[in-house]
């Protein structure tokens, strides 16, 4: 669990790097700040700001995303994705 600014925080049992500040991870959910963050075992990259990760379910902003295991790529702005199936909620 982390409950504390990250920022620099480069983590390699999970895999991540980058900018973390502001971040709270609790097992393999994120919420906060994660931009510029990297995460591969999961394998997504880019601007995460204000997204909530829970297991391979995204919620929020996950502008300039890229995410290739289940390979969705571009501008995931108010996004929700579960595992296979995308649902695009408008702001």
């Amino acid at each position: 669990m982390f409950y504390r600014d990250l920022i620099g925080l480069v983590k390699t049992g999970s895999m991540f790097y980058g900018d973390l500040s502001g971040s709270v991870k609790t097992g393999s959910v994120f919420y906060g700040d994660l931009s510029g963050s990297v995460k591969t075992r999961s394998m997504f990259y880019g601007h995460l700001s204000g997204s909530v990760k829970t297991g391979s379910v995204f919620y929020g902003d996950l502008s300039g995303s890229v995410k290739t295991e289940s390979m969705f790529y571009g501008d995931l702005r108010g996004s929700v994705k579960i595992e296979q199936h995308q649902c695009s909620i408008e702001i």
